[in-house]
């Protein structure tokens, strides 16, 4: 109880006042409802369903009933899987990307390199080894930082100083996908969102999609790119694409690639891959895993220890009845504490 107030009151005193009156405009212009009534609406909302103003917005609470409301995982229910699943002190092997791809360095199948301060000839090393890399600040999320370089043997020096001197940052291979990947959009590199639940050594699946890149090399949801919902049990796009302002797509927009109906190549791999490494994570019962493909199969990209709930409910990637995925996480984590029964 005392999580959850302290939640709340960090809630409303970091709110961007300015967006929440901004969003209650632009949904009274859509709905045509009186602006302040739509105000207090989201304002209920929070309190009921601790729902944030965005959470308004992206599920389109506005058209929804209380029943249907009920279901959504909202920003604070978020948060409160988090800390119910997810010890405090084992996040942070997930929030660290260095952390991550030590222990989970035979997934990862591609060369990186944490970049010391005390190691100049372990950076030149891998600086001479690849023709490109991808460069992350180790605690960024949301593709926040990321950069992409090419090599120069003659930039050695100038490179090691610049990945030195202010942040901390993983240098990464170049990833080639597989070609039936990159035939949904070459610029990215378009990855698995494996959303997993554990209790004990049982691993539950409540949503996995594709995120892809659109007109970026990156396939973040918030900078663009578009995510489309698999079908857990077979592998396959069940729905069409969608974007963050909620634009609906059948086919990515550079390649014309119809989404429903896509195999994921290696697909019982991927499913194998993050439930062997899912039981390998003490105190961890809640995580957001971005896997890619390549021509060999599955490979890790990285783990989020607080997994976004948004891109998950989009309205374009539910049944019709609307219904969120609340019933389906709770349902699954009361089925793993039973023994799976």
């Amino acid at each position: 109880m005392l999580r959850k107030a302290r939640f709340m009151i960090g809630r409303i005193l970091k709110m961007d006042y300015k967006s929440l009156f901004e969003t209650s405009k632009k949904v009274s212009e859509i709905t045509g409802k009186n602006r302040l009534l739509v105000f207090f609406d989201i304002v209920y909302c929070g309190l009921k369903y601790k729902a944030g103003y965005k959470d308004y917005l992206a599920f389109r609470f506005y058209e929804l009933n209380a029943s249907q409301r009920d279901t959504y995982i909202t920003r604070g229910r978020n948060f409160e899987y988090v800390t119910s699943l997810n010890e405090k002190d084992a996040r942070e092997l997930l929030s660290n990307k260095a952390l991550f791809l030590e222990k989970f360095d035979e997934l990862s199948h591609r060369k990186w390199l944490f970049v010391d301060e005390n190691d100049f000839e372990g950076f030149k090393s891998f600086y001479l080894s690849v023709d490109e890399f991808i460069a992350k600040p180790i605690h960024q999320l949301s593709g926040v930082g990321i950069e992409f370089f090419k090599t120069d043997e003659n930039d050695v020096i100038e490179m090691f100083e610049k990945f030195t001197e202010d942040d901390e940052y993983v240098l990464e291979e170049i990833i080639k996908q597989h070609p039936k990947m990159s035939a949904l959009n070459p610029s990215s590199v378009n990855t698995i969102r494996v959303v997993s639940l554990r209790v004990g050594d049982q691993v539950e699946f409540p949503f996995i999609g594709i995120r892809m890149g659109n007109g970026s090399r990156l396939d973040n949801f918030n900078r663009g790119g578009i995510i489309a919902r698999v079908n857990i049990e077979e592998g396959i796009l069940q729905t069409d694409g969608v974007s963050q302002d909620g634009t609906v797509y059948k086919c990515h927009p550079a390649t014309n690639t119809e989404f429903k109906g896509f195999e994921i190549p290696f697909y019982d791999e991927v499913i194998e891959m993050v439930k062997w490494a899912a039981v390998r994570l003490p105190g961890i019962g809640y995580v957001g895993w971005d896997i890619a493909i390549s021509e060999e199969g599955p490979l890790v990209i990285e783990a989020n220890d607080f997994p976004s709930h948004d891109l998950l409910q989009f309205p374009e990637l539910l049944d019709d009845d609307r219904i969120g995925l609340r019933p389906v996480f709770d349902g699954l984590i009361d089925k793993m504490k039973r023994g799976g029964k």
